[in-house]
């Protein structure tokens, strides 16, 4: 019988030399954090708006750019580019005259507007992990051992085998406080 152990409080896991010396390494890349992957994953244009982005207030007065910023929001979610094109198609047979946007067009304009832009990373195939920070460097998943690119002997660049976006926060809430409605809300929330 042991007396001198709560059964109530599972034993907590041993840390390792190994699990120890990569939470340090994790604890010194965060000290050190950059705007690298930004940058490398930007033109220069981008990462310039980035830094500084937009200030004024966007006003939505051109009929044909709100009808594409509305159907790309709309689908966006739940649909995927081609959808959009066939929606964009059906319109300009029905509408000649329509000037609506192509999708990469109304990305672009979403990204001028609104100043949030995507980034990339690679992943382990089966989401053990993503190839960021402490991991990459890593060729394969520490985890499960799967190769982190494919293997192609006519293909001379690393083609990632799965990839995540994330959209950065801080453009996100610099792009919140952008609009007068916006940031009624806001406020309206902070005083709850």
């Amino acid at each position: 019988m042991d007396h001198g152990r709560d059964l109530a409080c599972p034993t907590a896991p041993l840390a390792t030399l190994e699990t120890l010396a990569s939470a340090q390494q994790m604890i010194e890349q965060i000290r050190n954090a950059s705007f690298s992957d930004e940058e490398d994953q930007w033109n220069p244009a981008d990462f310039e708006s980035f830094l500084h982005p937009p200030h004024e207030q966007f006003n939505l007065v051109d009929p044909q750019l709100h009808l594409s910023l509305s159907i790309y929001l709309s689908l966006s979610a739940h649909s995927s580019e081609a959808t959009f094109n066939a929606m964009r198609k059906n319109i300009k047979e029905c509408y000649p005259d329509s000037t609506m946007l192509s999708f990469n067009q109304v990305r672009n304009q979403l990204k001028s507007i609104s100043g949030v832009l995507p980034l990339y990373f690679n992943m382990c195939i089966n989401s053990c992990v993503s190839f960021t920070g402490t991991y990459s460097k890593h060729k394969k998943c520490p985890f499960c051992g799967k190769d982190r690119f494919k293997t192609s002997p006519n293909v001379n660049t690393a083609i990632p085998r799965r990839q995540f976006t994330t959209l950065p926060i801080g453009p996100q809430l610099q792009a919140l406080w952008q609009h007068p409605a916006t940031v009624a809300k806001l406020r309206d929330h902070l005083k709850r």
